[in-house]
């Protein structure tokens, strides 16, 4: 199973083997955590005052998220997430108040996906759009997600 911080969690309601009652909300620092690939230039872009002009794309998947998101780096606020690795790793700070598209690179288990979305939507996101191999999209905000 991976694991997902108890407030990504909570989001659509559900609950991780150890969540009980007396949940500390500071219990996961994302000062600690490092960046995903290409996430620290978001986040210096961010604080030298430069926006997005439409999403945030997060790459899932292994060499195929890699070649994409150096591609979209150059020009589109872009970032990898190796599927081999989980959600809560990583500092997602330079998502907060954005709408995120997660772009499935590479054949992922859909759970890595669902936990990814929670994730990003607990570090502020405003909505998360997922774009699978399949071609479905799913659409994930807070209290909330929708298969489209």
């Amino acid at each position: 199973m991976l694991n997902v911080n108890k407030k990504a969690a909570g989001i659509l309601g559900f609950q991780t083997a150890d969540q009980n009652d007396n949940y500390d909300s500071t219990e996961t620092s994302s000062i600690s955590k490092r960046f995903p690939p290409f996430g620290r230039q978001l986040m210096k872009a961010l604080e030298a005052g430069k926006k997005p002009k439409n999403d945030i794309f997060v790459f899932v998947g292994a060499e195929n998220a890699w070649r994409k998101a150096k591609v979209f780096s150059a020009g589109q606020w872009a970032c990898v997430f190796e599927s081999c690795c989980s959600p809560d790793q990583f500092c997602w700070d330079f998502v907060r108040c954005f709408s995120v598209l997660i772009l499935e690179t590479d054949k992922v288990d859909y759970e890595i996906i669902r936990c990814l979305a929670f994730e990003l939507l607990s570090a502020g996101a405003f909505i998360v759009y997922a774009v699978t191999l399949i071609h479905k999209l799913v659409v994930f905000r807070q209290g909330g997600h929708h298969d489209a």
